[in-house]
């Protein structure tokens, strides 16, 4: 899928942090679903930390292409031919070294894997109808779980558990599930060791599954093996043959 003028927009925006809350949900959604957007964002992202170690205030300023706040205030600047080519010729070599490091980097290669097997699991929790006038607090979790409004899944998700006398460990599952929709998999990872832990009825594969995936986006290998390979030991048929195709991509 080719990118935009928009989509670029929207990476610059994001790395220098002004975008909304919504807007940053939207950016995680555009990671999880936009491969090509996903490696952009990654790209612009070591060029920006290059630049933050290299400290050179004026090759940032040209990278990012930004006009003065104030250009009728300030003198116009003057830089010599040889000058501006050192500077192109500087930016084309850190571009080539970093698209190679970009497509051989084997942390890279495992958030490529990610991406192109994640997609949040269906909702099978509860029956959404349409046109109904009046819902309850779990119907309204997830039609905003469909909407793929995650922030708001993860409050009404949070808020039911406290009001709960018993854990419901399934709303537990789709809680990690938006966690991971959203990049935050550090905690995703927590809450799918709970729940692997407590055992969630009819379950594993699910479980199993997700953790591989999350795992992969840790840069954690062997973790991510070793629940794909309890998938397909399992009489459960989810995604054995995901997980079958998986691990020789991750074992070749």
């Amino acid at each position: 899928m080719s990118l935009e003028l928009t989509d670029f927009e929207f990476i610059d925006a994001y790395l220098r942090d002004e975008l909304s809350q919504d807007e940053i949900s939207r950016f995680h959604e555009l990671c999880n679903s936009n491969l090509e957007f996903a490696k952009e964002f990654e790209l612009k992202k070591s060029v920006q930390n290059a630049l933050k170690i290299n400290g050179n205030i004026e090759l940032k300023s040209l990278l990012q292409n930004k006009e003065a706040k104030s250009p009728q205030l300030q003198k116009p600047k003057t830089i010599g031919v040889k000058r501006w080519l050192s500077y192109a010729a500087g930016i084309l070599i850190l571009a080539g070294f970093l698209s190679f490091f970009f497509q051989s980097n084997p942390t890279n290669d495992l958030t490529t894997l990610y991406l192109e097997n994640f997609s949040p699991y269906p909702n099978d929790y509860i029956r959404i109808e349409r046109g109904e006038h009046k819902a309850s607090a779990l119907r309204e979790i997830f039609i905003d779980y469909e909407r793929k409004e995650y922030n708001k899944v993860i409050h009404g998700i949070d808020t039911q558990l406290k009001d709960s006398n018993d854990i419901d460990l399934k709303l537990v599952f789709f809680k990690a599930i938006c966690k991971m929709a959203i990049g935050e998999q550090e905690e995703a990872s927590h809450l799918l060791y709970s729940l692997k832990q407590s055992k969630l009825e009819n379950y594993e594969n699910q479980i199993n599954w997700y953790t591989a995936l999350n795992s992969l986006e840790l840069n954690n290998l062997e973790k991510a093996k070793t629940h794909l390979k309890s998938i397909v030991s399992a009489e459960d048929e989810f995604r054995k043959t995901s997980a079958i195709a998986l691990l020789k991509k991750l074992e070749n």
